[in-house]
């Protein structure tokens, strides 16, 4: 906090950025701001009153921003060189508050990004925790697992479906970061869009051989100190902490 420019608190009211926000606060007497992103349509959680009590409570100059599609679509074209690739998630928006309020110019901006990996944030922990617990349970009869999985998914429950596939793989073999499986999207129709030559290059056993080696370094740990261990390997390196420091 020791600076001679205006610093910025990326904000969302969740507990990571919420605590920067508190110790930020405590070590400065000059202003903060803070900075929420919301959006328009009905399919996206919407962070800005728990960031309005944050803000409150720390007594920063708090900004919203409401972005649209024409929004998103200006300012993708403005900022691609900064990524070098395509926006992903909304979250990458969020990373753009000095585009989306150019009055205010702020050069050192601090966020939330990694808690979730340190502490075990993401709902993905705690629901592989407990299909893995289950797995254990059952033993050779976890085929009934899978088939009740399956039973759950068709009855609408998707994610129950998702799951089935996990019973039978261990762990270091299906989680290749928080949100890559060999059963998502991408790797399951890859041979479909790779040449068969590019497809044999990038196969099951190259593609998953680094996130096993991670695994087997921590092979006595926990089950989520593994995930844990896995993505701060992966999933902050090559995507979280890439756009941040962009």
């Amino acid at each position: 906090m020791i600076s001679d420019v205006p610093v910025g608190v990326l904000l969302s009211g969740g507990v990571d950025s919420t605590g920067v926000l508190r110790y930020a606060a405590e070590e400065t007497s000059n202003p903060i701001h803070t900075f929420t992103m919301g959006f328009t349509g009905e399919e996206f959680a919407d962070e800005r009153p728990y960031a309005r009590l944050a803000a409150q409570r720390y007594g920063t100059l708090h900004h919203e921003r409401t972005m649209t599609a024409e929004d998103f679509a200006t300012v993708s074209r403005s900022t691609f060189g900064i990524w070098r690739a395509c926006f992903r998630a909304t979250s990458d928006c969020s990373l753009l508050c000095n585009t989306a309020c150019p009055r205010i110019r702020i050069k050192v901006l601090l966020s939330g990004e990694g808690g979730d990996e340190a502490f075990g944030g993401y709902q993905n922990y705690r629901n592989l925790l407990l299909l893995e617990g289950l797995k254990s349970s059952f033993g050779p009869a976890k085929g009934l697992l899978r088939f009740g999985l399956r039973l759950l998914g068709q009855a609408g429950w998707q994610r129950a479906g998702k799951y089935s596939l996990l019973v039978d793989p261990p762990l270091e073999e299906y989680y290749l970061s928080r949100t890559e499986t060999p059963f998502t999207a991408f790797n399951q129709f890859r041979k479909s869009i790779y040449t068969k030559d590019f497809a044999e290059y990038l196969s099951n056993k190259v593609s998953d051989n680094p996130t096993k080696l991670f695994f087997a370094k921590v092979k006595d740990q926990s089950i989520l100190n593994r995930m844990l261990y896995v993505d701060t390997k992966t999933w902050l390196p090559d995507d979280l902490l890439v756009k941040a420091d962009k």
